[in-house]
């Protein structure tokens, strides 16, 4: 794919749009070519619990002990938190922000030795439990985050269920948007406007 170019001093924020069609195989190249790059995921499950993403990726041959999840979805979906695992923390519910902030921030700590890449999976799922002003506010919140703490992001969304303003907005937000569609030549990237 070799879309995601990220340097040391180089954090982008990447905005991927995939159809729904492309949308693991497009997550397992996006985490291929991440860890690639000798960078440690950070990765915000909301779209899957964490735990069906570490078994579909070790499947498909990702270093899932390069990926810490933040998962917002398990604990919401069955009242608990299951056995404690390693690089996971549970959330109580996908669309409490301020918790996810938090979470966020504390994982930029367990990074090691790795430059850190946060992966929110995904804006769609979001928008089940946050309206769109909400979840516009608090991709503002996490993006301007990032910016201050040098710290590169991919944000995955599915193009065609998200309301043209909310698109805008996370255009705006982002230093490029990738379509990585089956409608779209492999890689096809462009730069947000200017505003």
């Amino acid at each position: 794919m070799a879309l995601l170019k990220l340097t040391d001093t180089d954090q982008p924020i990447i905005l991927a749009l995939t159809s729904p069609e492309r949308y693991r195989e497009n997550s397992i190249s996006l985490l291929r070519e991440i860890l690639g790059q000798n960078r440690r995921v950070i990765f915000i499950a909301i779209h899957q619990p964490s735990s069906s993403l570490r078994e579909y990726y070790t499947k498909a041959g990702i270093d899932v002990t390069e990926i810490f999840f933040i998962d917002a979805i398990t604990k919401y979906a069955i009242g608990s938190v299951p056995e404690s695992r390693q690089n996971v923390v549970y959330l109580g519910n996908p669309g409490d922000h301020t918790a996810l902030g938090i979470a966020i921030t504390d994982s930029f700590k367990n990074a090691g030795e790795k430059l850190p890449v946060l992966y929110l999976d995904s804006i769609n799922a979001m928008l089940i439990y946050s309206t769109s002003v909400n979840l516009s506010r608090f991709i503002h919140f996490v993006t301007s985050k990032l910016r201050l703490r040098n710290v590169a992001g991919v944000l995955i969304a599915v193009e065609k269920g998200l309301d043209p303003l909310l698109m805008s907005q996370l255009t705006a937000f982002s230093d490029a948007v990738i379509d990585i569609s089956e409608d779209a030549a492999p890689g096809t990237a462009q730069s947000p406007p200017t505003p």
